[in-house]
């Protein structure tokens, strides 16, 4: 759900945004209440987000000159 309004100045709904768009579920993002909710595929999301770790972990050794 998005949590705040779009024009608040606290808004934080970007990063939200962000993280279900990287995962392949921005189509989870909920302004109302839906009458039906599909499941997720965590196989899906996981495999995604070890990607993603693997990608900062070596962005990190690298940055930080760590072999």
């Amino acid at each position: 759900m998005k949590r705040f309004a779009e024009n608040s100045p606290i808004n934080q709904n970007s990063r939200i945004e962000n993280i279900l768009s990287l995962l392949e579920l921005k189509d989870r993002l909920i302004c109302s209440v839906p009458e039906d909710i599909n499941m997720i595929d965590y196989k899906v999301v996981n495999k995604i987000l070890e990607k993603l770790r693997s990608e900062s972990h070596q962005f990190l050794k690298q940055a930080l000159d760590i072999d």
